[in-house]
């Protein structure tokens, strides 16, 4: 559910009930009604056909106008597969408000202090005034800034502090508690151990107007009943004390030691999949990360190696 514009931009509103689920699958069955004008420059008799057709896929009780003023960012644009989704799933995001007649157009500013639910979809360790961080990057699953890629750079105290971190109903990102038996052997599952694991899980970001200028900001990080499971579900199929490696990689693994990426497994800890190729620093064929923007041409161990001197 969208929360509505509030008047006070001071005004902290509750968590809401957001389903992420819901959300894509209304994105998707809109989008499946509007494949037919994929490739078509929205002008004209088309552009006003596409906003017909659009308002159709939606439920009841938003006026036509409230959709046409919503897609006018596509006006006399050739519709791409990304732009398609883009818009479908940002109507589908915030239905409440459409049904109110507030246009949805794309995120130019934020008016009020709201909830949205976000998922991880990159991390990478970077050194920032001689010490280690973590840039962690979200895409914005809901609410008015729908779609929108924001990044976070946290401590790597914050990032051990995020991993643990339970709130009063027992939620947070899913990670399990460390325990140390009589023999002095760590113990526990869906232990955190590296920033990787934290890729593909989501949770809710607190975005505020007065921060927001060029780009939301979030304020705080929280959580839901839905993010939790969501996360512990996901980081079920990681833990391999749990669940045998889906590839059937040899040694079992851990996912963010494994060279699959997203493209390639629905339970991976980074986008794209790494190429075995040359390295330039140690000349021997290895698994090179090609989306590193600092060492695209490095093994991953020579990467990590120059990364941490």
């Amino acid at each position: 559910m969208t929360t509505l514009p509030q008047n006070s931009t001071d005004l902290t509103p509750d968590k809401p009930s957001i389903s992420v689920k819901m959300i894509i699958k209304r994105r998707d069955n809109i989008v499946k009604g509007l494949t037919q004008y994929l490739g078509h420059k929205l002008i004209a008799e088309k552009f006003q056909s596409f906003v017909d057709s659009l308002h159709q896929q939606l439920p009841d009780g938003i006026l036509r106008n409230t959709v046409l003023e919503s897609v006018r960012d596509l006006l006399k644009k050739e519709l791409r597969p990304e732009d398609l989704i883009t818009v479908c799933w940002r109507l589908a995001a915030n239905i409440d408000l459409l049904q109110h007649q507030v246009t949805v157009g794309p995120w130019r500013m934020q008016t009020s202090q709201e909830w949205v639910a976000a998922e991880i979809i990159d991390t990478r360790v970077i050194k920032k005034l001689g010490k280690f961080h973590h840039e962690v990057s979200f895409k914005i699953l809901s609410g008015t800034p729908t779609s929108e890629v924001i990044m976070q750079t946290w401590s790597s105290k914050k990032t051990h502090y995020l991993a643990k971190y339970r709130d009063e109903k027992e939620n947070g990102f899913g990670f399990g508690k460390r325990r140390i038996n009589k023999r002095g052997e760590e113990k526990g599952r869906l232990l955190f151990m590296d920033i990787q694991q934290f890729f593909g899980l989501r949770c809710l970001l607190l975005i505020d107007p007065k921060e927001s200028k060029d780009t939301p900001i979030a304020l705080e990080v929280g959580h839901s009943s839905a993010t939790t499971a969501y996360n512990k579900g996901l980081l079920k199929q990681r833990d391999r004390l749990q669940t045998p490696c889906v590839k059937g990689l040899r040694g079992d693994p851990e996912c963010f030691n494994c060279p699959y990426g997203k493209d390639k497994c629905g339970y991976a800890t980074h986008r794209t999949s790494y190429q075995i190729q040359l390295c330039d620093r140690c000349t021997q064929r290895g698994f090179v990360d090609n989306s590193d923007l600092e060492y695209p041409d490095m093994c991953i161990t020579c990467a990590n190696a120059e990364r941490f001197k």
